[in-house]
């Protein structure tokens, strides 16, 4: 039977420790580059203090057409996804890098950073590409090509680039961007954790914000924080509703989602790719799309037809946010809504699916950053 929609209810008061009494979480079982998997390319600074550093894979950038910056999700880092080494290849079959930049959120520091600090970061990730490939050309009369840069977003990834590319100083630069597991940081922990115990965790973690405690940290067995070190302003972000963090939970309205995501509907937005894959762990009731009863009964090859063929409550969501967003029903061409379902499994982090998707990427920004040249 599908689950009701999430919901945040409202816990009675008690005591910190009373409310936040969950044992350690741990990050869920998922795909992950396996021991041995390598990539040759370049290990660039990009920041200092602290020093943050970013590799970049592929074709040398005098012979490339683009670079895609990878962005992970909460715990990732640098080939922490099964699927980048097949997203480098087939992005260098396209003449593109893969680049793969050390956030300061990256891994455990997701909870003592914000999608602020990430946007900031990648802005001077953009500076370095854009600084790299422009200085190609100099000393040659010959005007240089313009090195288009796309970003590529992984679950909590794709938080950073909706938020990027609202306020991000490079964001004009951007010539497409792709999104692969958009889901709610706030749903996933509730469905992990209860709503309950999520609930009073971030009524927690709010009280302390108030006090002006923001960047104090949440205890260590809060629900949901993967055992990191978490401060109360972050976790009140990834928990709450209608927060910087609160992008795709399935209990927004239409003019809620619109005013989170409206924006990659802008004539100045880039064109984006949306990819929620059918059985995401992390996605209530992924594989009908909000408790919808339209594929029951179907067997499996005929299911995963309809999952391709036809555009889910999520899809339709996201479409409508964005053309109001945008003002105009023609810049709903501005996205390209993907919903994979074959005989994969076609999880969260696209386990078994990494070649098709990596394909898919490769043909999507290439072609994007044509047609804006």
């Amino acid at each position: 039977m599908a689950k009701p929609p999430l919901s945040m209810r409202a816990c009675p008061p008690r005591s910190l420790s009373a409310r936040i009494s969950s044992p350690p979480s741990r990050p869920a079982a998922r795909a992950m580059a396996p021991t041995g998997a390598s990539l040759r390319g370049e290990l660039t600074v990009y920041k200092n203090d602290p020093t943050l550093v970013m590799f970049t894979s592929g074709p040398e950038v005098s012979d490339s057409e683009g670079t895609a910056v990878f962005i992970g999700g909460l715990t990732d880092g640098p080939m922490s996804l099964s699927y980048l080494p097949a997203l480098a290849a087939a992005l260098e079959e396209k003449r593109w890098r893969l680049c793969q930049p050390t956030l300061s959120s990256a891994y455990f520091g997701f909870g003592i950073s914000s999608l602020d600090t990430d946007a900031e970061e990648l802005d001077l990730v953009v500076d370095r590409i854009l600084a790299s490939a422009s200085a190609i050309g100099e000393g040659d009369e010959r005007t240089p090509k313009k090195h288009a840069v796309a970003l590529v977003g992984h679950s909590t990834g794709c938080q950073d680039i909706v938020h990027f590319l609202r306020q991000g100083r490079r964001r004009a630069d951007i010539a497409a961007a792709v999104l692969q597991a958009p889901v709610s940081d706030r749903e996933a922990m509730c469905m992990e954790f209860g709503e309950e115990a999520i609930a009073a965790a971030n009524a927690a973690a709010r009280e302390m914000c108030a006090k002006g405690g923001g960047i104090n940290l949440m205890p260590l067995w809060t629900p949901g924080t993967f055992g990191a070190p978490m401060s109360a302003a972050r976790y009140a972000s990834l928990s709450g509703r209608m927060t910087l963090d609160d992008l795709f939970s399935s209990d927004l309205t239409a003019a809620e989602l619109s005013q989170q995501i409206g924006h990659m509907g802008h004539a100045s937005a880039p064109p984006s790719l949306w990819v929620r894959s059918a059985d995401d762990e992390y996605a209530p009731c992924s594989r009908r799309e909000g408790g919808s009863a339209r594929f029951d009964g179907l067997g499996e090859d005929e299911l995963n037809r309809k999952l391709a063929a036809e555009p889910g409550a999520f899809e339709k969501a996201v479409a409508r946010a964005c053309g109001d967003g945008a003002g105009e029903r023609k810049l709903y061409q501005a996205l390209a809504i993907a919903q994979y379902g074959t005989g994969a499994t076609a999880n969260h982090a696209l386990d078994g699916c990494g070649d098709w998707f990596a394909g898919e990427v490769a043909s999507f920004v290439a072609r994007k950053a044509r047609d804006a040249r």
